[in-house]
């Protein structure tokens, strides 16, 4: 079930890096670099969160996977309208990757899921807005203007999220956490 949660977060986030390559020639450069900061940011922020939350491995090594993560996602989204663009979203990639993995660290351990799906919400509501705004600047086929399609998997990514079968015990974080809030 985890895998299916994490498919199609990364199948909103491909539609939506999708769309942005059609419609490179109808966007300014301003709309470019907020669309590519969105996309880098948010993406960061899941990374960052998931990663800390659900990997066994240490904050910093997180921290920086999450920031490599996040910035290529911006490279990528950025590459259609050039240098300007890709280091906005380099620079958003990487600030959210370090946000999400904060975010993660920070929180108390009995509110770990619960954040997690706060920030799916979020998260899937800023794609949807972000594939509505693209949907009305491109000349697509029409499975890729139409909002059903999109809109029924962030309503599937919302009801995986709901139904996680995550739980505190199966997080391999906790002692870690336990532990450096210890000492």
């Amino acid at each position: 079930m985890t895998v299916i949660y994490f498919t199609t977060f990364g199948i909103l986030t491909l539609w939506v890096i999708i769309m942005v390559y059609l419609c490179k020639t109808a966007l300014t450069t301003m709309m470019s670099m907020t669309i590519t900061m969105t996309i880098s940011t948010t993406a960061g922020l899941m990374i960052g969160m998931l990663l800390t939350t659900l990997s066994p491995y240490p904050y910093f090594i997180c921290t920086f996977i999450s920031m490599l993560l996040a910035a290529f996602i911006g490279i990528i989204v950025g590459w259609p309208k050039g240098l300007l663009v890709i280091l906005d979203g380099i620079i958003s990639g990487v600030m959210g990757g370090m946000m999400g993995a904060m975010l993660g660290f920070m929180l108390p351990q009995e509110s770990m899921i619960s954040s997690i799906q706060v920030m799916s919400v979020i998260v899937a509501g800023i794609l949807f807005l972000l594939y509505l705004f693209l949907a009305s600047h491109i000349r697509a086929p029409r499975f890729l203007q139409h909002p059903l399609p999109f809109f029924s998997v962030v309503c599937l990514f919302l009801l995986l999220n709901h139904f996680t079968p995550f739980s505190i015990q199966d997080l391999p974080v906790i002692q870690e956490h336990i532990h450096t809030w210890i000492v």
